[in-house]
Protein backbone atom coordinates (compact mmCIF):
# COMPACT_ATOMS: atom_id res chain seq x y z
CA UNK A 1 0.00 0.00 0.00
CA UNK A 2 2.86 2.36 0.89
CA UNK A 3 4.53 1.72 -2.50
CA UNK A 4 1.24 2.37 -4.25
CA UNK A 5 0.72 5.72 -2.48
CA UNK A 6 4.34 6.68 -3.15
CA UNK A 7 3.92 5.92 -6.86
CA UNK A 8 0.82 8.15 -6.95
CA UNK A 9 2.75 11.01 -5.34
CA UNK A 10 5.65 10.48 -7.74
CA UNK A 11 3.30 10.54 -10.74
CA UNK A 12 1.68 13.73 -9.44
CA UNK A 13 5.06 15.40 -9.05
CA UNK A 14 6.06 14.35 -12.58
CA UNK A 15 2.80 15.68 -14.01
CA UNK A 16 3.24 18.93 -12.10
CA UNK A 17 6.79 19.21 -13.43
CA UNK A 18 5.63 18.72 -17.04
CA UNK A 19 2.87 21.28 -16.51
CA UNK A 20 5.42 23.74 -15.07
CA UNK A 21 7.65 23.30 -18.13
CA UNK A 22 4.72 23.90 -20.47
CA UNK A 23 3.61 27.00 -18.56
CA UNK A 24 7.19 28.25 -18.39
CA UNK A 25 7.73 27.97 -22.12
CA UNK A 26 4.42 29.71 -22.73
CA UNK A 27 5.48 32.43 -20.31
CA UNK A 28 8.81 32.75 -22.08
CA UNK A 29 7.19 33.31 -25.48
CA UNK A 30 4.70 35.77 -24.00
CA UNK A 31 7.33 37.57 -21.93
CA UNK A 32 9.91 37.92 -24.68
CA UNK A 33 7.46 38.67 -27.51
CA UNK A 34 6.39 42.03 -26.06
CA UNK A 35 6.99 45.02 -28.33
CA UNK A 36 8.92 42.94 -30.88
CA UNK A 37 6.62 43.67 -33.79
CA UNK A 38 6.10 47.34 -32.92
CA UNK A 39 8.00 49.81 -35.12
CA UNK A 40 10.49 51.54 -32.86
CA UNK A 41 14.05 52.75 -32.87
CA UNK A 42 16.61 51.26 -30.54
CA UNK A 43 16.51 54.47 -28.50
CA UNK A 44 12.84 53.75 -27.76
CA UNK A 45 13.76 50.36 -26.32
CA UNK A 46 16.24 51.76 -23.79
CA UNK A 47 14.78 51.63 -20.28
CA UNK A 48 13.72 54.92 -18.80
CA UNK A 49 16.30 54.31 -16.08
CA UNK A 50 19.03 54.71 -18.69
CA UNK A 51 18.10 58.30 -19.52
CA UNK A 52 15.97 59.60 -16.63
CA UNK A 53 16.26 59.84 -12.88
CA UNK A 54 15.06 56.74 -11.09
CA UNK A 55 11.95 57.27 -8.92
CA UNK A 56 12.06 56.12 -5.29
CA UNK A 57 10.73 52.57 -4.99
CA UNK A 58 7.82 51.69 -2.70
CA UNK A 59 9.03 49.66 0.27
CA UNK A 60 7.75 46.10 -0.05
CA UNK A 61 8.54 43.26 2.32
CA UNK A 62 10.47 40.67 0.38
CA UNK A 63 9.89 37.13 1.67
CA UNK A 64 13.16 36.02 0.06
CA UNK A 65 15.32 38.34 2.18
CA UNK A 66 16.50 37.59 5.69
CA UNK A 67 14.76 40.27 7.86
CA UNK A 68 17.63 40.32 10.37
CA UNK A 69 20.58 40.67 7.99
CA UNK A 70 18.86 42.15 4.93
CA UNK A 71 20.68 39.61 2.73
CA UNK A 72 18.95 37.29 0.25
CA UNK A 73 18.19 33.79 1.43
CA UNK A 74 20.67 31.07 0.56
CA UNK A 75 20.00 29.17 -2.65
CA UNK A 76 18.98 25.96 -0.85
CA UNK A 77 16.42 28.00 1.12
CA UNK A 78 14.79 29.40 -2.03
CA UNK A 79 11.80 27.87 -3.90
CA UNK A 80 12.38 25.09 -6.39
CA UNK A 81 11.85 27.38 -9.40
CA UNK A 82 14.76 29.58 -8.34
CA UNK A 83 17.00 26.59 -7.67
CA UNK A 84 16.26 25.29 -11.18
CA UNK A 85 17.23 28.70 -12.60
CA UNK A 86 20.54 28.72 -10.72
CA UNK A 87 21.27 25.14 -11.79
CA UNK A 88 20.62 25.97 -15.47
CA UNK A 89 22.93 29.01 -15.34
CA UNK A 90 25.70 27.08 -13.60
CA UNK A 91 25.48 24.28 -16.20
CA UNK A 92 25.36 26.85 -19.06
CA UNK A 93 21.92 25.59 -20.13
CA UNK A 94 20.95 29.13 -20.99
CA UNK A 95 17.88 28.33 -23.09
CA UNK A 96 16.36 26.64 -20.04
CA UNK A 97 17.54 29.49 -17.84
CA UNK A 98 15.80 32.09 -20.03
CA UNK A 99 12.56 30.12 -19.89
CA UNK A 100 12.79 29.85 -16.11
CA UNK A 101 13.69 33.53 -15.74
CA UNK A 102 10.66 34.62 -17.79
CA UNK A 103 8.34 32.41 -15.73
CA UNK A 104 9.65 33.76 -12.41
CA UNK A 105 9.55 37.36 -13.63
CA UNK A 106 5.86 36.99 -14.42
CA UNK A 107 4.79 34.94 -11.41
CA UNK A 108 6.98 36.20 -8.55
CA UNK A 109 9.54 38.89 -9.54
CA UNK A 110 10.64 39.44 -5.93
CA UNK A 111 12.28 36.03 -6.12
CA UNK A 112 14.82 37.43 -8.63
CA UNK A 113 16.18 39.79 -5.95
CA UNK A 114 18.22 36.80 -4.78
CA UNK A 115 19.87 36.46 -8.21
CA UNK A 116 23.42 37.82 -8.32
CA UNK A 117 24.67 40.36 -10.85
CA UNK A 118 26.70 37.54 -12.42
CA UNK A 119 23.48 35.61 -12.98
CA UNK A 120 21.84 38.58 -14.70
CA UNK A 121 24.99 39.07 -16.81
CA UNK A 122 24.86 35.46 -17.93
CA UNK A 123 21.28 35.93 -19.12
CA UNK A 124 22.16 39.12 -21.04
CA UNK A 125 25.10 37.34 -22.62
CA UNK A 126 22.80 34.51 -23.73
CA UNK A 127 20.38 36.97 -25.32
CA UNK A 128 23.30 38.55 -27.22
CA UNK A 129 24.41 35.19 -28.65
CA UNK A 130 22.77 34.62 -32.08
CA UNK A 131 23.51 30.89 -31.96
CA UNK A 132 21.14 30.35 -29.04
CA UNK A 133 18.06 28.39 -30.07
CA UNK A 134 15.46 30.92 -28.89
CA UNK A 135 17.14 33.92 -30.48
CA UNK A 136 18.94 32.64 -33.59
CA UNK A 137 16.42 34.21 -35.99
CA UNK A 138 16.13 37.49 -34.09
CA UNK A 139 17.69 40.75 -35.23
CA UNK A 140 20.13 42.58 -32.98
CA UNK A 141 17.42 45.20 -32.44
CA UNK A 142 15.10 42.54 -31.05
CA UNK A 143 17.84 41.22 -28.80
CA UNK A 144 18.30 44.73 -27.41
CA UNK A 145 14.63 44.68 -26.36
CA UNK A 146 15.17 41.36 -24.57
CA UNK A 147 18.33 42.57 -22.85
CA UNK A 148 16.39 45.60 -21.62
CA UNK A 149 13.88 43.36 -19.85
CA UNK A 150 16.66 41.54 -18.01
CA UNK A 151 18.39 44.83 -17.23
CA UNK A 152 15.17 46.27 -15.78
CA UNK A 153 14.88 43.24 -13.53
CA UNK A 154 18.50 43.65 -12.42
CA UNK A 155 18.01 47.30 -11.39
CA UNK A 156 14.62 46.68 -9.77
CA UNK A 157 16.32 44.13 -7.53
CA UNK A 158 18.37 46.96 -6.05
CA UNK A 159 21.68 45.76 -7.49
CA UNK A 160 24.13 47.78 -9.56
CA UNK A 161 25.37 46.54 -12.95
CA UNK A 162 29.11 45.96 -13.17
CA UNK A 163 31.73 46.15 -15.88
CA UNK A 164 30.71 42.76 -17.28
CA UNK A 165 27.15 43.99 -17.70
CA UNK A 166 28.49 46.88 -19.72
CA UNK A 167 30.74 44.67 -21.85
CA UNK A 168 27.82 42.44 -22.85
CA UNK A 169 25.53 45.39 -23.53
CA UNK A 170 28.03 47.43 -25.52
CA UNK A 171 28.88 44.35 -27.60
CA UNK A 172 25.18 43.97 -28.42
CA UNK A 173 24.44 47.67 -28.97
CA UNK A 174 27.44 48.30 -31.25
CA UNK A 175 26.27 45.50 -33.52
CA UNK A 176 23.08 47.45 -34.18
CA UNK A 177 25.26 50.44 -35.21
CA UNK A 178 22.55 52.75 -33.83
CA UNK A 179 24.62 55.78 -32.83
CA UNK A 180 22.06 57.45 -30.56
CA UNK A 181 21.49 54.26 -28.58
CA UNK A 182 25.21 53.80 -28.09
CA UNK A 183 25.53 57.39 -26.81
CA UNK A 184 22.70 56.87 -24.31
CA UNK A 185 24.23 53.61 -23.17
CA UNK A 186 27.61 55.27 -22.65
CA UNK A 187 26.09 58.04 -20.53
CA UNK A 188 24.13 55.51 -18.51
CA UNK A 189 27.11 53.26 -17.83
CA UNK A 190 29.53 56.07 -16.97
CA UNK A 191 27.06 57.34 -14.37
CA UNK A 192 26.75 53.91 -12.73
CA UNK A 193 30.14 52.23 -12.87
CA UNK A 194 32.26 54.90 -11.22
CA UNK A 195 34.83 52.53 -9.78
CA UNK A 196 35.48 50.95 -13.19
CA UNK A 197 35.93 54.13 -15.22
CA UNK A 198 39.68 53.73 -15.51
CA UNK A 199 39.92 49.96 -15.60
CA UNK A 200 41.41 48.31 -18.67
CA UNK A 201 38.22 46.45 -19.77
CA UNK A 202 36.11 49.58 -19.27
CA UNK A 203 38.48 51.77 -21.28
CA UNK A 204 38.61 49.20 -24.09
CA UNK A 205 34.82 49.14 -24.27
CA UNK A 206 34.63 52.94 -24.19
CA UNK A 207 37.11 53.19 -27.06
CA UNK A 208 35.11 50.74 -29.14
CA UNK A 209 31.75 52.33 -28.34
CA UNK A 210 32.89 55.92 -28.94
CA UNK A 211 34.56 54.92 -32.19
CA UNK A 212 31.32 53.38 -33.38
CA UNK A 213 29.31 56.39 -32.22
CA UNK A 214 31.59 58.77 -34.14
CA UNK A 215 32.88 60.41 -30.94
CA UNK A 216 36.49 60.40 -32.11
CA UNK A 217 37.63 62.98 -29.54
CA UNK A 218 36.30 60.86 -26.67
CA UNK A 219 37.71 57.68 -28.23
CA UNK A 220 41.19 59.26 -28.29
CA UNK A 221 40.71 60.51 -24.72
CA UNK A 222 40.08 56.97 -23.48
CA UNK A 223 42.87 55.68 -25.70
CA UNK A 224 45.37 57.96 -23.94
CA UNK A 225 44.05 56.85 -20.53
CA UNK A 226 44.58 53.24 -21.57
CA UNK A 227 48.11 54.08 -22.68
CA UNK A 228 48.86 55.44 -19.22
CA UNK A 229 47.95 52.03 -17.78
CA UNK A 230 50.13 50.21 -20.32
CA UNK A 231 53.20 52.34 -20.99
CA UNK A 232 55.40 51.27 -23.92
CA UNK A 233 52.77 48.71 -24.96
CA UNK A 234 51.22 48.48 -28.40
CA UNK A 235 48.01 46.94 -27.02
CA UNK A 236 46.12 50.27 -26.71
CA UNK A 237 46.89 50.98 -30.35
CA UNK A 238 45.58 47.54 -31.31
CA UNK A 239 42.35 48.17 -29.37
CA UNK A 240 41.78 51.48 -31.19
CA UNK A 241 42.76 50.05 -34.59
CA UNK A 242 40.45 47.07 -34.16
CA UNK A 243 37.51 49.40 -33.53
CA UNK A 244 38.44 51.64 -36.47
CA UNK A 245 38.70 48.61 -38.76
CA UNK A 246 35.36 47.32 -37.49
CA UNK A 247 33.68 50.60 -38.44
CA UNK A 248 35.54 50.89 -41.77
CA UNK A 249 37.40 54.09 -40.80
CA UNK A 250 40.35 53.66 -43.16
CA UNK A 251 41.95 57.11 -42.75
CA UNK A 252 41.81 56.90 -38.95
CA UNK A 253 43.20 53.37 -39.10
CA UNK A 254 46.20 54.51 -41.14
CA UNK A 255 46.85 57.41 -38.74
CA UNK A 256 46.79 55.14 -35.70
CA UNK A 257 49.14 52.69 -37.40
CA UNK A 258 51.55 55.57 -38.14
CA UNK A 259 51.35 56.65 -34.47
CA UNK A 260 52.77 53.30 -33.39
CA UNK A 261 56.06 54.03 -35.14
CA UNK A 262 56.20 57.58 -33.79
CA UNK A 263 55.56 56.42 -30.21
CA UNK A 264 58.50 54.04 -30.24
CA UNK A 265 56.29 50.95 -29.69
CA UNK A 266 56.90 47.75 -31.58
CA UNK A 267 53.99 46.35 -33.65
CA UNK A 268 52.86 42.83 -32.82
CA UNK A 269 51.38 40.06 -34.92
CA UNK A 270 47.94 41.34 -33.90
CA UNK A 271 48.77 44.79 -35.30
CA UNK A 272 49.56 43.42 -38.75
CA UNK A 273 46.65 40.98 -38.56
CA UNK A 274 44.24 43.91 -38.09
CA UNK A 275 45.71 45.75 -41.09
CA UNK A 276 45.87 42.72 -43.40
CA UNK A 277 42.34 41.57 -42.47
CA UNK A 278 40.97 45.06 -43.16
CA UNK A 279 42.39 45.15 -46.68
CA UNK A 280 41.62 41.47 -47.33
CA UNK A 281 37.93 42.31 -46.82
CA UNK A 282 38.36 45.04 -49.44
CA UNK A 283 40.11 42.55 -51.80
CA UNK A 284 43.16 44.79 -51.91
CA UNK A 285 45.50 41.81 -52.07
CA UNK A 286 48.79 43.68 -52.81
CA UNK A 287 48.31 45.70 -49.60
CA UNK A 288 47.54 42.49 -47.67
CA UNK A 289 50.80 40.93 -48.88
CA UNK A 290 52.66 44.11 -47.91
CA UNK A 291 51.54 43.88 -44.27
CA UNK A 292 52.17 40.13 -44.16
CA UNK A 293 55.75 40.72 -45.35
CA UNK A 294 56.20 43.47 -42.72
CA UNK A 295 54.95 41.06 -40.06
CA UNK A 296 57.52 38.45 -41.12
CA UNK A 297 60.28 41.05 -40.93
CA UNK A 298 59.37 42.77 -37.65
CA UNK A 299 57.56 40.29 -35.41
CA UNK A 300 58.65 37.38 -33.32
CA UNK A 301 56.39 34.31 -33.16
CA UNK A 302 53.76 34.92 -30.49
CA UNK A 303 52.18 32.38 -28.17
CA UNK A 304 49.16 30.76 -29.81
CA UNK A 305 50.22 31.75 -33.31
CA UNK A 306 51.25 29.46 -36.11
CA UNK A 307 55.00 29.03 -36.73
CA UNK A 308 56.78 31.47 -38.99
CA UNK A 309 55.62 34.67 -37.24
CA UNK A 310 52.12 34.87 -38.75
CA UNK A 311 48.72 34.24 -37.18
CA UNK A 312 46.47 31.48 -38.47
CA UNK A 313 44.17 33.97 -40.21
CA UNK A 314 47.18 35.59 -41.92
CA UNK A 315 48.32 32.20 -43.21
CA UNK A 316 44.82 31.68 -44.53
CA UNK A 317 44.89 35.03 -46.36
CA UNK A 318 48.38 34.32 -47.72
CA UNK A 319 47.46 30.86 -49.02
CA UNK A 320 44.21 32.17 -50.53
CA UNK A 321 45.99 34.96 -52.44
CA UNK A 322 48.89 32.77 -53.61
CA UNK A 323 46.46 30.11 -54.75
CA UNK A 324 44.54 32.64 -56.85
CA UNK A 325 47.82 33.85 -58.34
CA UNK A 326 48.77 30.30 -59.38
CA UNK A 327 51.69 30.06 -56.92
CA UNK A 328 50.57 26.62 -55.82
CA UNK A 329 53.77 25.45 -54.11
CA UNK A 330 54.00 28.61 -52.02
CA UNK A 331 50.30 28.33 -51.16
CA UNK A 332 50.77 24.73 -50.08
CA UNK A 333 53.67 25.74 -47.80
CA UNK A 334 51.39 28.27 -46.05
CA UNK A 335 48.70 25.59 -45.72
CA UNK A 336 51.22 23.18 -44.18
CA UNK A 337 52.35 25.82 -41.67
CA UNK A 338 48.82 26.35 -40.36
CA UNK A 339 47.70 22.69 -40.44
CA UNK A 340 48.28 21.96 -36.75
CA UNK A 341 46.46 25.13 -35.66
CA UNK A 342 43.17 25.13 -37.56
CA UNK A 343 42.24 21.94 -39.39
CA UNK A 344 38.91 23.30 -40.64
CA UNK A 345 40.56 26.17 -42.52
CA UNK A 346 43.32 23.82 -43.66
CA UNK A 347 40.82 21.45 -45.29
CA UNK A 348 39.06 24.36 -46.97
CA UNK A 349 42.32 25.73 -48.37
CA UNK A 350 43.50 22.31 -49.54
CA UNK A 351 40.28 21.92 -51.51
CA UNK A 352 40.77 25.34 -53.11
CA UNK A 353 44.41 24.55 -53.84
CA UNK A 354 43.69 21.23 -55.54
CA UNK A 355 40.67 22.61 -57.39
CA UNK A 356 42.62 25.56 -58.79
CA UNK A 357 45.51 23.34 -59.87
CA UNK A 358 43.19 20.80 -61.47
CA UNK A 359 41.57 23.32 -63.79
CA UNK A 360 44.79 25.16 -64.64
CA UNK A 361 46.67 21.97 -65.53
CA UNK A 362 46.22 19.84 -68.67
CA UNK A 363 43.66 17.08 -68.26
CA UNK A 364 45.27 13.91 -66.96
CA UNK A 365 48.28 15.75 -65.48
CA UNK A 366 48.39 14.31 -61.97
CA UNK A 367 52.00 15.00 -61.01
CA UNK A 368 51.44 18.70 -60.24
CA UNK A 369 49.04 17.96 -57.38
CA UNK A 370 49.84 14.38 -56.42
CA UNK A 371 51.69 15.29 -53.23
CA UNK A 372 49.05 17.60 -51.75
CA UNK A 373 46.23 15.37 -53.01
CA UNK A 374 47.72 12.37 -51.17
CA UNK A 375 47.98 14.44 -47.99
CA UNK A 376 44.40 15.56 -48.40
CA UNK A 377 42.84 12.14 -48.89
CA UNK A 378 44.46 10.90 -45.68
CA UNK A 379 42.41 13.36 -43.64
CA UNK A 380 39.53 11.58 -41.86
CA UNK A 381 35.99 11.76 -43.28
CA UNK A 382 36.91 14.23 -45.98
CA UNK A 383 37.12 12.59 -49.39
CA UNK A 384 33.47 11.82 -49.97
CA UNK A 385 32.13 14.96 -48.32
CA UNK A 386 33.26 17.66 -50.70
CA UNK A 387 31.93 17.94 -54.24
CA UNK A 388 34.68 20.31 -55.40
CA UNK A 389 37.45 17.85 -54.58
CA UNK A 390 35.63 15.03 -56.40
CA UNK A 391 35.23 17.21 -59.45
CA UNK A 392 38.89 18.24 -59.32
CA UNK A 393 40.07 14.63 -58.96
CA UNK A 394 38.06 13.50 -61.99
CA UNK A 395 39.47 16.35 -64.05
CA UNK A 396 43.04 15.57 -62.94
CA UNK A 397 42.82 11.89 -63.89
CA UNK A 398 41.25 12.68 -67.23
CA UNK A 399 39.26 10.13 -69.30
CA UNK A 400 39.90 6.56 -68.18
CA UNK A 401 39.01 3.68 -70.48
CA UNK A 402 41.61 0.94 -70.17
CA UNK A 403 42.57 -1.65 -67.56
CA UNK A 404 45.97 0.06 -67.38
CA UNK A 405 44.32 3.26 -66.17
CA UNK A 406 42.52 1.37 -63.42
CA UNK A 407 45.73 -0.44 -62.42
CA UNK A 408 47.50 2.92 -62.08
CA UNK A 409 44.63 4.19 -59.95
CA UNK A 410 44.76 1.11 -57.72
CA UNK A 411 48.51 1.59 -57.19
CA UNK A 412 47.98 5.23 -56.28
CA UNK A 413 45.32 4.22 -53.76
CA UNK A 414 47.74 1.83 -52.10
CA UNK A 415 50.37 4.59 -51.87
CA UNK A 416 47.95 7.08 -50.36
CA UNK A 417 46.39 4.62 -47.90
CA UNK A 418 42.82 4.90 -49.16
CA UNK A 419 40.53 2.02 -50.14
CA UNK A 420 40.35 1.26 -53.86
CA UNK A 421 36.58 0.77 -53.90
CA UNK A 422 36.14 4.03 -51.98
CA UNK A 423 38.22 5.82 -54.58
CA UNK A 424 36.20 4.29 -57.41
CA UNK A 425 32.99 5.45 -55.77
CA UNK A 426 34.34 8.98 -55.39
CA UNK A 427 35.54 9.07 -58.99
CA UNK A 428 32.13 8.03 -60.29
CA UNK A 429 30.70 11.04 -58.48
CA UNK A 430 33.52 13.18 -59.82
CA UNK A 431 33.08 12.15 -63.44
CA UNK A 432 29.31 12.66 -63.31
CA UNK A 433 29.94 16.19 -62.00
CA UNK A 434 32.09 17.01 -65.06
CA UNK A 435 29.60 15.24 -67.40
CA UNK A 436 32.03 12.48 -68.46
CA UNK A 437 29.37 9.78 -68.41
CA UNK A 438 31.35 7.18 -70.40
CA UNK A 439 34.14 7.10 -67.81
CA UNK A 440 31.64 7.17 -64.94
CA UNK A 441 29.75 4.14 -66.36
CA UNK A 442 33.00 2.28 -67.03
CA UNK A 443 34.22 2.73 -63.44
CA UNK A 444 30.76 1.86 -62.13
CA UNK A 445 30.83 -1.44 -64.05
CA UNK A 446 34.32 -2.15 -62.72
CA UNK A 447 33.09 -1.45 -59.21
CA UNK A 448 30.26 -3.97 -59.66
CA UNK A 449 32.76 -6.57 -60.93
CA UNK A 450 34.66 -6.26 -57.64
CA UNK A 451 31.45 -7.33 -55.88
CA UNK A 452 31.27 -3.87 -54.31
CA UNK A 453 27.76 -2.79 -55.32
CA UNK A 454 27.25 0.92 -55.66
CA UNK A 455 24.78 2.64 -53.37
CA UNK A 456 21.35 3.78 -54.64
CA UNK A 457 22.53 7.35 -54.08
CA UNK A 458 25.41 6.85 -56.50
CA UNK A 459 23.09 5.37 -59.14
CA UNK A 460 20.71 8.30 -58.62
CA UNK A 461 23.62 10.68 -59.23
CA UNK A 462 24.24 9.01 -62.60
CA UNK A 463 20.57 9.43 -63.56
CA UNK A 464 20.70 13.06 -62.51
CA UNK A 465 23.84 13.65 -64.57
CA UNK A 466 22.22 12.21 -67.70
CA UNK A 467 19.22 14.48 -67.15
CA UNK A 468 21.42 17.51 -66.49
CA UNK A 469 23.21 17.19 -69.84
CA UNK A 470 19.86 16.67 -71.61
CA UNK A 471 20.33 12.99 -72.47
CA UNK A 472 16.82 11.98 -71.35
CA UNK A 473 16.75 8.71 -73.30
CA UNK A 474 19.86 7.44 -71.46
CA UNK A 475 18.36 8.56 -68.14
CA UNK A 476 15.20 6.57 -68.87
CA UNK A 477 17.21 3.55 -69.99
CA UNK A 478 19.31 3.66 -66.83
CA UNK A 479 16.22 3.93 -64.62
CA UNK A 480 14.74 0.88 -66.37
CA UNK A 481 17.98 -1.06 -65.77
CA UNK A 482 17.92 -0.14 -62.09
CA UNK A 483 14.27 -1.22 -61.81
CA UNK A 484 15.21 -4.67 -63.13
CA UNK A 485 17.96 -4.81 -60.50
CA UNK A 486 15.41 -3.76 -57.86
CA UNK A 487 17.41 -0.60 -57.04
CA UNK A 488 15.29 2.41 -56.12
CA UNK A 489 16.08 5.79 -57.62
CA UNK A 490 15.66 8.72 -55.24
CA UNK A 491 12.28 10.49 -55.87
CA UNK A 492 13.98 13.90 -56.07
CA UNK A 493 16.13 12.60 -58.94
CA UNK A 494 13.03 11.37 -60.76
CA UNK A 495 11.32 14.76 -60.40
CA UNK A 496 14.48 16.50 -61.61
CA UNK A 497 14.66 14.25 -64.66
CA UNK A 498 10.96 14.88 -65.45
CA UNK A 499 11.42 18.63 -65.14
CA UNK A 500 14.41 18.50 -67.46
CA UNK A 501 12.50 16.33 -69.98
CA UNK A 502 9.58 18.79 -69.99
CA UNK A 503 11.99 21.54 -71.00
CA UNK A 504 14.34 19.84 -73.48
CA UNK A 505 12.61 16.65 -74.71
CA UNK A 506 8.86 16.88 -74.00
CA UNK A 507 8.20 13.89 -76.28
CA UNK A 508 9.92 11.65 -73.69
CA UNK A 509 8.24 13.25 -70.67
CA UNK A 510 5.18 11.02 -70.98
CA UNK A 511 7.30 7.88 -70.62
CA UNK A 512 8.97 9.31 -67.54
CA UNK A 513 5.61 10.30 -66.10
CA UNK A 514 4.29 6.73 -66.46
CA UNK A 515 7.41 5.30 -64.82
CA UNK A 516 7.18 7.70 -61.87
CA UNK A 517 3.49 6.94 -61.28
CA UNK A 518 4.27 3.21 -61.32
CA UNK A 519 7.17 3.62 -58.86
CA UNK A 520 5.31 6.07 -56.59
CA UNK A 521 1.61 5.02 -56.79
CA UNK A 522 0.43 7.60 -54.23
CA UNK A 523 1.75 10.46 -56.38
CA UNK A 524 -0.82 12.62 -58.24
CA UNK A 525 -0.05 14.12 -61.63
CA UNK A 526 -0.54 17.68 -60.36
CA UNK A 527 1.80 17.19 -57.43
CA UNK A 528 4.33 15.44 -59.66
CA UNK A 529 4.48 18.43 -62.04
CA UNK A 530 4.82 20.74 -59.07
CA UNK A 531 7.76 18.74 -57.71
CA UNK A 532 9.28 18.81 -61.18
CA UNK A 533 9.24 22.61 -61.10
CA UNK A 534 6.38 22.86 -63.62
CA UNK A 535 3.52 24.16 -61.51
CA UNK A 536 2.23 26.88 -63.86
CA UNK A 537 -1.24 25.92 -65.13
CA UNK A 538 -0.66 27.20 -68.63
CA UNK A 539 2.59 25.29 -69.00
CA UNK A 540 1.01 22.18 -67.49
CA UNK A 541 -1.86 22.19 -70.00
CA UNK A 542 0.57 22.67 -72.89
CA UNK A 543 2.64 19.73 -71.71
CA UNK A 544 -0.44 17.54 -71.30
CA UNK A 545 -1.47 18.37 -74.87
CA UNK A 546 2.01 17.40 -76.05
CA UNK A 547 1.89 14.16 -74.10
CA UNK A 548 -1.50 13.27 -75.58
Amino acid sequence: MHKFVHSIHTSNRAAARLNTIFISRHSFLKYFSTDITQPATIVDTIPATLITTKKPAIQIVNPYVNPDTGSPLKTDEMPIQFRHLIASISKNKMEDALVQFAAIEQSDPLMLHALTVSGFNALIRAVSDPTRRFFKNYTYEQRVVHSRKILDSLESSGKKPNIKTFEHLISLYTKTEDIESIKHLLSWMKARIINAKNSKPMLQCLIHANTGAGNLRHAMEYFHKLRQLELNSVDPFNVLMRSQAHYNQEDNLKQTYALIQDSGCTPTVSTFEIMSSFYFAKRDYPTVLKYIDLCKQQCKPATGHAPGKLSVSMYYMLAFILNNQGAFKEAHKAITDMKSFDMKLTKQLMVENIFAQAFQCPSGHVDGTKRIWMEYVKLPDILQSHGRILKAMAHLFGPMSSPEDLATLEKLCMESGIGYSTMLTCLVSGYTSIDDMNTARMILSHLESLEKPASPQLHSRVVQAYARIGNISEAISYIQTLNKMDIAVHPTTLYYALGKALRVQPDLAGQLETMILEMIPEMTKEHMYKRAGWSDKKNTSEVEETLE
